[in-house]
């Protein structure tokens, strides 16, 4: 076996389980690379849906009022009441790729997002 292989084995049988799913989540979003892919031989679903939930508002409710009216083109009655309603549904059947990055404007501002994906 390779020594850089066995290096880089030995490094991650190291990691603890946040770690590692934090190594994933930046092979598959930063390089395109699953282990999906090689494990079972199939293409990852680019095209699956979620949903997109708030479930706290965090402590600067006003900003996230701010950003939920901007990206979801809503007015400022509209987005007060999403805000007021959490936990709520903030949109549903979206791509996966839209709701990571919802969810990490939305969680710069406080609030806490959940992404619950379809079957």
């Amino acid at each position: 076996m390779n020594e850089n292989v066995e290096d880089i084995a030995r490094k991650m049988s190291r990691l603890s389980t946040l770690e590692l799913s934090e190594l994933s989540t930046v092979l598959i979003q930063k390089h395109d690379i699953s282990a999906t892919i090689y494990r079972f031989g199939v293409t990852p679903p680019y095209d699956k849906k979620c949903d997109l939930w708030l479930t706290r508002t965090g402590d600067r409710k006003l900003q996230l009022l701010k950003s939920i009216k901007e990206m979801f083109g809503l007015g400022l009655r509209d987005a007060k009441c999403l805000v007021d309603a959490a936990p709520c549904s903030l949109k549903e059947y979206i791509t996966i790729d839209k709701a990571e990055v919802i969810k990490e404007k939305l969680e710069a501002t406080g609030a806490t997002i959940k992404i619950k994906y379809h079957d």
